[in-house]
């Protein structure tokens, strides 16, 4: 694959988020959706999104320049990108890795939008809505990755990583995006002066590619992170 755009349909994407997934990510404990309040919340906002939500999906490939300790470059067609990230060039070289997939995803800006009208009248509803968008972005991303391997199926794409993660600069995110851009039209992604990506309820996370086994802790996207505050990490 060197690139391709989709646009998931919203209705699927809605349902396919796990129940224990958005109660992890709206702070409810093991089991908080069975309470007859969050799950009617949860019910509406998986409803109005089924109606209304416009997610998308953006891929790019590029084939990976042997990685130096501190750098990695991919090259697609006739263009090339150099990320300065020592973390993503260990996870590439340990792994043997061939090809970088970088992908940007986002739940719409539509979701943001009657997110925000919701907050001043109708709070919990809301952050419901609110809430079932960041579930719906790792949801994307979990898809795009078992669509690409399902496709190439002697390929295992590696955990996720993404500029502003420990060991790659938020800054080098506007390389990526700009890599992305190269290939077709992004809107209405696009990002702000502070390199953050609008709309809200977006993520550009990076796949390594190989075609050798991997560790379990090479796919799953929690399990390196540093940020030991988080209070919504993920057990698996």
């Amino acid at each position: 694959m060197n690139s391709t755009l989709t646009q998931p349909d919203p209705e699927l994407l809605a349902h396919a988020v796990p129940e224990a997934e958005l109660a992890r990510l709206a702070g409810l404990p093991p089991g908080g959706l069975e309470d007859e309040r969050f799950r009617d919340l949860a019910r509406a906002a998986r409803a109005w999104y089924a109606a209304h939500g416009r997610p998308r999906v953006f891929a790019r490939s590029g084939e990976l320049v042997a990685p130096g300790s501190d750098a990695v470059e991919i090259v697609a067609d006739t263009s090339s990108v150099r990320f300065t990230s020592r973390r993503l060039a260990r996870a590439l070289t340990r792994s043997n890795a061939h090809a970088l997939v970088v992908t940007v995803v986002s739940a719409g800006a539509e979701l943001a939008t009657e997110a925000t009208r919701l907050w001043s009248d109708r709070p919990d509803e809301a952050w419901f809505l609110d809430r079932l968008g960041a579930a719906l972005v790792e949801t994307l991303v979990g898809q795009m990755r078992a669509v690409f391997e399902g496709a190439l199926p002697d390929v295992r794409l590696l955990a996720p990583l993404a500029p502003g993660h420990d060991g790659w600069e938020l800054a080098e995110q506007r390389l990526a995006f700009d890599f992305l851009r190269e290939s077709g039209d992004l809107a209405p992604l696009r990002l702000t002066e502070g390199g953050m990506l609008f709309p809200a309820h977006s993520m550009l996370v990076a796949f390594g590619v190989t075609c050798e086994q991997i560790r379990v802790d090479d796919r799953a996207p929690c399990t390196t992170c540093s940020l030991t505050s988080c209070t919504i990490r993920r057990t698996v």
